[in-house]
């Protein structure tokens, strides 16, 4: 139910007798016992007032099994603890739930927990003591939570686990009420009246006294009433305990819980009914979320089954417009991621591309050469321009393809977060679904990456000089003039220098500087001309500075390709833009909503897509009885006038 009711905890040292304080309370014995660490897993003991003539108890684990027995309930409890924990000593702190009827109880909610020890034996961890005072501390810690710390007479208070670990969550004292056990086995002389009655320590509710059965009691079998009739037998024969009879004994003992609870209850009683009313409305939201089982013939699942998937096409739309009702505000979520991919990553990297990125100014002297042949150029051959602008255009393919494939991981992302309410009704269903939609993503992209393909060759195909914004176009001699006389070169090149060689290979490689001979001659002297010599004086002459003519053309090259680059990216931009919304957003929209219905809604297995998981049929039971047992507290609480 998840109410943080009142309850009392009980807590103490190994041996320290709160396996008896419990059973002295319930009047019955039911609490696996024996030496060293009995309990070993918490044990949440609900006691239950009722008018049935029999007691009996029910173990939430087989809860439709009676035991009245309480020998079985022992046996029961020792099963339980063995089958999680082992039978080495292992603990574990997950609870047992044992509710008992009876009409003989106070209606009261005890929790005890294992005894603190601080020696590992049998499978125990070696930090045994830090886990089970951390275990405690999770169930005294609420401050819902009443402690009864149970310590025994016969060693020293200053010592106790118990009154240390309460007073820890409990500084104040308004939770906890002390339990002081064996009594009778105080030695000779000695008697626990000063602690009794406050003088010893203090405590907001004080201590009550107890005699539980010792060891020799179990052996001889002596029961939990004759416990308490030998109890009241021995306060009665020592007088010295008359001054704090109040605070003596099991009934006392009850009581004192009772008023403590009462008092408590009193305080908390607002809080409660609100919290109460809480989780009833919540459960009946989850349960209505859930839905009734589907039980009608199948033209009622298949209506049921169109609804969903008409709720499957319209989430995944209103995810892409941004339209959804319940806006994602932790992260950038469908049409947004879209934006995100066009806007921040493709445009952002084709604006970091430049048209003369990666080629060196040796590149550009020669594709100058190679494309003017035998004859010097006057200004820039169009071969050299569209050799090194088509090799930049077809750059733009890369980041185009994968834009198109960020895209495509997005709108499946989409799909896979669709939060249909009946999807988790149905796994089956929502696999199928999904599985389509992922086809059609597929089925869609292939057009979207034949698109961006043939775009790239559409701008390779046909190099327009003639565009409107190119430099190039219209203002060719313009250029050539900012270029000759561009006003940020303040120290320009000096004039090559006049070359004082002569004959043939320097009538063609003149006006450089001094180029080194080793050339073949002939026996007049006259330079033999033959290819090793002509590859001798290439290298040579690419070695050299740039000419006044080639830092014009190479600069203006620069331009040009800068230019109509610009022109080329914004195409590509837009285009391709267009071409993934279209082939990919667009068209994936209208062909998810044709495929759902044609591969799901006219699937032959309705029944099966229809199928719910074990976790929604489980957790729809759960819930009802939920539902009831809030619905029960609900009108006790309204009912309780403190």
């Amino acid at each position: 139910m998840g109410l943080d009711l009142p309850q009392f905890v009980v807590v103490g040292g190994q041996s320290s007798g709160k396996s008896s304080v419990l059973e002295n309370l319930v009047g019955r014995e039911f609490l696996p016992r024996g030496s060293g660490i009995v309990t070993r897993r918490p044990l949440i003991l609900q006691l239950i007032q009722t008018n049935e003539d029999k007691d009996y108890a029910i173990f939430t684990h087989d809860p439709k099994k009676k035991h009245f027995d309480f020998n079985e309930v022992r046996e029961e409890i020792k099963h339980e603890t063995d089958r999680l924990t082992g039978t080495n000593k292992g603990i574990s702190s997950e609870p047992i739930i044992l509710r008992i009827f009876s009409p003989n109880v106070i209606p009261l909610t005890l929790v005890d927990t294992p005894g603190i020890t601080r020696v590992p034996v049998g499978d125990q961890p070696p930090d045994i003591e830090v886990q089970i005072r951390e275990m405690v501390k999770s169930y005294v810690t609420p401050k819902n939570a009443l402690i009864l710390a149970v310590h025994p007479a016969n060693q020293d208070l200053a010592t106790s686990d118990a009154i240390n670990l309460a007073l820890a969550t409990d500084p104040q004292g308004d939770r906890t009420l002390g339990v002081i056990t064996k009594l009778d086995l105080m030695d000779h002389g000695t008697n626990a009246v000063e602690l009794l009655s406050g003088k010893t320590f203090k405590l907001k509710h004080g201590f009550i006294g107890v005699i539980n059965r010792s060891q020799r009691d179990l052996t001889n079998n002596k029961t939990v009433h004759q416990a308490i009739e030998d109890e009241k037998e021995f306060f009665n024969n020592r007088m010295v305990y008359s001054p704090v009879k109040h605070r003596c004994g099991r009934q006392k003992l009850a009581v004192k819980c009772n008023q403590i609870l009462t008092q408590h209850v009193k305080q908390v009683l607002p809080g409660l009914k609100r919290e109460s009313i809480q989780k009833l409305r919540a459960a009946e939201a989850e349960l209505e979320e859930l839905g009734e089982p589907l039980e009608g013939n199948v033209k009622d699942k298949k209506w049921a089954l169109m609804q969903v998937l008409n709720n499957f096409t319209s989430i995944y739309s209103r995810a892409i417009d941004g339209s959804r009702s319940d806006v994602v505000v932790q992260e950038l979520h469908g049409g947004a991621r879209i934006r995100y991919i066009f806007e921040d990553g493709f445009k952002k990297q084709l604006n970091d591309f430049s048209g003369i990125e990666g080629f060196s100014t040796k590149d550009f002297r020669t594709v100058i050469r190679n494309a003017a042949g035998p004859r010097p150029a006057l200004f820039i051959p169009d071969g050299a321009f569209e050799v090194l602008i088509k090799q930049q255009i077809t750059r733009l393919k890369g980041p185009s393809m994968r834009a198109a494939e960020l895209v495509k991981k997005e709108l499946l992302r989409i799909v896979s977060s669709v939060n249909v309410p009946e999807f988790e009704r149905f796994p089956l269903l929502r696999e199928r679904v999904i599985e389509v939609a992922e086809t059609v993503l597929d089925e869609c992209a292939e057009p979207a990456y034949n698109m961006i393909s043939n775009l790239i060759e559409c701008e390779l195909a046909y190099i327009n000089t003639s565009h409107p914004d190119f430099i190039g176009s219209m203002h060719g001699t313009l250029l050539k003039d900012e270029v000759v006389v561009d006003p940020q070169k303040k120290n320009p090149p000096p004039p090559p220098k006049k070359s004082t060689d002569s004959g043939f290979f320097s009538s063609i490689f003149g006006g450089k500087k001094k180029v080194e001979k080793k050339v073949k001659v002939d026996s007049s002297g006259d330079a033999v001309f033959d290819a090793e010599s002509i590859d001798q004086y290439i290298a040579a002459y690419e070695s050299t500075d740039l000419s006044e003519r080639e830092n014009i053309q190479i600069a203006l090259l620069k331009k040009l390709l800068n230019s109509y680059y610009d022109i080329a990216k914004k195409n590509i931009q837009d285009n391709v833009t267009k071409a993934i919304w279209h082939f990919l957003v667009t068209q994936s929209r209208e062909s998810i909503s044709r495929a759902v219905i044609t591969e799901v809604y006219s699937s032959a297995d309705t029944k099966k897509l229809l199928q719910e998981s074990e976790h929604v049929v489980e957790r729809r039971k759960v819930l009802r009885a939920e539902i009831e047992m809030l619905r029960k507290t609900n009108e006790i609480l309204q009912k309780s006038y403190f």
